[in-house]
């Protein structure tokens, strides 16, 4: 005989966001199959009606039933982030590599448009640093932050020999914030 199904609670105020989440137009198509799942489940409506009603799986009522039951709010039925692939080329690099397209090599005078190409750029941060990075690396770094060398305005450096350190301290506390 199967076991009874756990009724699923909501409150009204939550009821309301829930209902203005399956009105709006914006709403992604994976959301609102959830959020109807939750409201058919309020409503009294067993796990495998509404599996039928919504044609997804009973385990997939029953996945987001259980996940509501945690936390009964819409926001524990959104999507949970996801890591990606770590990024092959740490900050730090990323940093130097904008600096090195944006500055002039020895004082030259000439246009940045005749001084850096990628390969250039790719040389000097490893006489400058010691990492080896690809033409395509370099071109996709510069490409992210809207920067082609051949037609760079240049910023400003700090004459300043701690400039580094300062600025791989400011990098840190802006990738693993303090409390």
């Amino acid at each position: 005989m199967p076991q009874p199904a756990t009724p699923v609670h909501v409150s009204p105020s939550e009821r309301k966001r829930l209902e203005a989440c399956v009105r709006r137009t914006s709403t992604p198509q994976a959301l609102a199959q959830r959020v109807r799942m939750i409201l058919l489940r309020a409503d009294g409506v067993g796990p495998a009606s509404v599996a039928r009603r919504l044609g997804c799986a009973v385990s997939t009522v029953d996945k987001w039933s259980a996940r509501w039951r945690q936390r009964p709010y819409l926001e524990s039925l959104l999507d949970a982030p996801r890591s990606g692939r770590p990024p092959s080329i740490d900050l730090e690099t990323r940093c130097e590599i904008v600096k090195i397209a944006c500055s002039r090599p020895d004082g030259s005078k000439a246009p940045l448009r005749e001084v850096w190409t990628l390969d250039a750029i790719a040389t000097e941060l490893h006489a400058r640093t010691g990492i080896l990075v690809s033409r395509s690396s370099v071109h996709r770094v510069l490409q992210a932050r809207g920067l082609r060398p051949h037609r760079v305005r240049p910023w400003l450096h700090s004459p300043d020999p701690d400039f580094r350190p300062k600025v791989r301290r400011i990098c840190e506390l802006y990738l693993d914030p303090p409390k």
